[in-house]
């Protein structure tokens, strides 16, 4: 089937992060010295081919940008230097981009301030939001007199409404990309074993973060503590943070829906998970900061604004925690409370729009991978549609 060509991609592509497209001449090095590039799923060559010869319909429709950890040893080693490892990156940003309905997540990776101006309008609408449910509080006497208390509970409502509905499409349009290649999700279905298997496969290397493992191996990397490697960083944040998730399930579930006073195995998972989520974010911020790593000398707002957002939930968690705990109160702590619930919120609403994507549409990348490839083994036919090298 053809495909349109869009002489533009490359352009538009440099505002997501990869500069250098043009000047990669197809040598092949970066997919000689990727660990991670195997069998079907190569990169970065082929993606960054498709992007020279302007086929974004293809480009949208593959899974490979997520299989890349962005090691940097592509770029490191690049014979032009043009970057493929930034590409990749990009790449992945175009693809939130290219399945968000909105245009917001696009125009929020090429315009930083729009990207800061957003994140603070919703903010201020969550938080106004949130007076409505403590409609007794001083503050919210103070803001009643000047807007209506049916003015803000309905705008609220209706932006995180509209926010919900662009959650659920992007990660429909991304489903129904990706799959387009094996058949839909008809054709997924037609295959129950090659699906447990990817699906078990999937699930232990997001546990264990295996593959990557790989990436980086490098003199440099070996001699860097376990605990500082890119894979165990990784690991920490991801893991923290969907323990903090899990913890919140349960106090909404034991508290708030039963009636408990307390619930203390939520608390202590809390606990547990904002260290290991803060020992994470804190050493990649650090790092990052440093910019010595292959992967790390190139960052853009969209990796700060997520790990700072982290940052912040984290330290404010811990306060509260405090404020519980020594039955702390006054004004203060009722400004970290509201500061730790909107950003909260915040990072669930715009989970689609933001690098907090990975979390959603990495899993489902490395699922399709894995499902090719059991799907080979079993002699089915559900390889990825996908053209020959250009």
């Amino acid at each position: 089937m053809a495909s349109r060509a869009n002489p533009d991609l490359a352009k538009d592509l440099a505002r997501f992060g990869a500069s250098g497209v043009l000047t990669c001449f197809n040598c092949g090095n970066c997919t000689a010295v990727c660990p991670l590039s195997e069998g079907d799923s190569v990169f970065p060559r082929k993606l960054v081919r498709y992007v020279q010869l302007g086929l974004k319909e293809r480009l949208v429709q593959m899974s490979e940008p997520w299989l890349c950890y962005y090691c940097g040893e592509c770029s490191a080693t690049c014979p032009r230097e043009a970057g493929p490892g930034e590409t990749m990156a990009a790449l992945r940003r175009y693809a939130i981009a290219s399945a968000d309905p909105s245009g917001l997540a696009g125009l929020m990776y090429r315009r930083p301030l729009a990207a800061v101006f957003l994140t603070l309008l919703v903010a201020v609408v969550l938080g106004l939001f949130l007076t409505t449910v403590h409609p007794r509080h001083e503050f919210s006497d103070w803001l009643f007199r000047w807007i209506p208390y049916e003015v803000i509970h309905t705008v609220g409502m209706v932006i995180s409404g509209v926010l919900g509905l662009f959650l659920l499409a992007g990660v429909a349009n991304v489903l129904r990309r990706y799959t387009a290649g094996s058949g839909g999700l008809g054709g997924l279905l037609r295959s129950p074993g090659a699906m447990l298997v990817a699906a078990q496969k999937t699930l232990g290397e997001m546990a264990t973060m295996r593959r990557h493992a790989h990436c980086g191996d490098t003199e440099a990397e070996a001699a860097r503590p376990w605990y500082l490697a890119p894979r165990w960083v990784h690991a920490s944040i991801m893991w923290g943070f969907l323990g903090l998730f899990g913890a919140t399930l349960l106090d909404f579930l034991f508290i708030y829906f039963l009636s408990w006073t307390a619930f203390p195995p939520a608390r202590v998972l809390g606990t547990v998970s904002g260290l290991v989520m803060l020992y994470g974010v804190s050493v990649s911020l650090y790092q990052r900061g440093q910019g010595k790593a292959n992967h790390l000398k190139q960052s853009v707002l969209a990796d700060w604004w997520l790990l700072g957002f982290l940052f912040v939930l984290a330290d404010t968690g811990f306060w509260l925690e405090l404020a519980v705990t020594f039955r702390w109160q006054g004004t203060v702590n009722d400004a970290v409370l509201l500061i730790h619930t909107v950003m909260a919120m915040e990072l669930v609403l715009l989970v689609t729009l933001t690098k907090l994507a990975h979390a959603l549409y990495r899993p489902l990348a490395l699922w399709l991978h894995f499902f090719r490839q059991a799907a080979t083994a079993s002699g089915l036919n559900v390889a990825q549609a996908q053209p020959a090298d250009a």
